[in-house]
């Protein structure tokens, strides 16, 4: 199954961009040049790994956690705040979406801020109970990015 996600993941980057910064067990730090070519790598992969999970009736859905800012990296470590933040990011998103079967992909205002007027801004809505405060205790809004399966699966799910 790891063996599968990395590929999916060095498809991803290949394809949109992209570069796998760090690797710890089943998370992955990457980064992109571009928000939108982020958001694109993103849901092809949430795609690829929801058909995958779904084929082979394995219940473990992707939570990724999205923002843009500044990191450092020196050996094997990355650190910083914007680390910190996508991290929290990623675990908030995983605390407010428990149940799904499929993945999900939250994204900092940062981020949503970034794709108004694109096609992106109409793929992001505003997580509810999705406000926290960072380490630095400013207060971030979540919004979640869906498309079209993970949009019918949840509708499905809360009938």
């Amino acid at each position: 199954m790891l063996t599968q996600l990395e590929e999916y993941i060095k498809s991803v980057c290949t394809s949109y961009d992209g570069t796998i910064r760090l690797i710890i067990g089943d998370a992955y730090l990457l980064t992109f040049s571009e928000t939108p070519l982020a958001l694109a790598a993103l849901e092809c992969l949430q795609t690829q790994w929801d058909r995958f999970i779904q084929q082979h009736q394995i219940p473990c859905p992707l939570s990724i956690g999205v923002h843009r800012g500044t990191m450092f990296l020196f050996r094997s470590a990355a650190y910083g705040h914007s680390i910190n933040l996508t991290s929290q990011i990623e675990a908030m998103n995983n605390r407010l979406t428990p149940n799904i079967a499929v993945s999900s992909i939250a994204v900092s205002e940062k981020i949503q801020a970034e794709v108004i007027g694109t096609e992106w801004e109409e793929k992001l809505f505003k997580l509810e109970g999705g406000a926290f405060t960072d380490i630095h205790n400013v207060e971030h809004t979540l919004y979640q990015f869906h498309n079209d399966l993970f949009r019918i699966l949840v509708n499905a799910m809360n009938c």
